[in-house]
């Protein structure tokens, strides 16, 4: 009996962020804030911007802005 040295090549992955981007949207518009857009952008620059009134903002920025209207 042979045996063969079975060799497992491990490969970094990179796991996606579940992101409910129309929940975001949606509790934006709540606070009272204008969302004119959401553009999907390369994984290299974050995602998502969003355009809230009138201002581009990351997904990171967008969050603090809510957590900004949580603590009013």
């Amino acid at each position: 009996m042979q045996l063969r040295h079975i060799s497992l090549k491990t490969r970094c992955c990179r796991l996606s962020r579940m992101i409910d981007i129309d929940l975001i949207v949606q509790t934006l518009r709540q606070h009272g804030h204008r969302v004119d857009s959401v553009i999907s952008v390369p994984d290299n620059a974050g995602v998502y911007e969003l355009i809230i009134d009138g201002n581009t903002l990351t997904l990171d920025e967008a969050r603090a802005l809510l957590e900004q209207d949580e603590a009013k």
